[in-house]
């Protein structure tokens, strides 16, 4: 039985060895790549970046695949999930671009009390800062 449990023993300490190994190695590449890469960076990466800079990134990203006003008009005249095939994403996606891109959507009964003949007050397309 003392013979078998070696080679478990051996093969759990070198595991062990060789993912302690690859974690310092792959730290000491980080560390390289802080020093030879930061000229070319715009941000530091010793710091995690801010909500306001997670929030400007998304709308820089979002911004590029839709017109902000095109949407506004787009999602006031007919449901969401609607002008969401237009763009082939689903409803969902679409509600959240809206909110990122700070664009009000219809609450929820619009459509049924323009149905009925009901006036709902729209209300203005924000400027967006962030």
């Amino acid at each position: 039985g003392a013979t078998t449990l070696v080679p478990a023993v051996v093969a759990r300490n070198t595991r062990s060895a060789i993912s302690k190994q690859i974690e310092r190695l792959r730290i000491e590449f980080f560390n390289y790549a802080k020093i030879f890469l930061r000229p070319f960076l715009k941000r530091d990466l010793t710091r995690s970046p801010s909500k306001k800079e997670i929030l400007r990134r998304e709308i820089e990203n979002l911004i590029w695949g839709f017109d902000r006003e095109k949407l506004y008009e787009e999602v006031w005249q007919r449901p969401v999930y609607e002008v969401a095939k237009d763009y082939k994403v689903s409803g969902v996606y679409l509600g959240k671009v809206c909110k990122t891109l700070r664009v009000p959507v219809p609450p929820r009964g619009y459509w049924e009390k323009i149905k009925n003949g009901k006036k709902v007050k729209r209300p203005k397309l924000p400027v967006l800062r962030y």
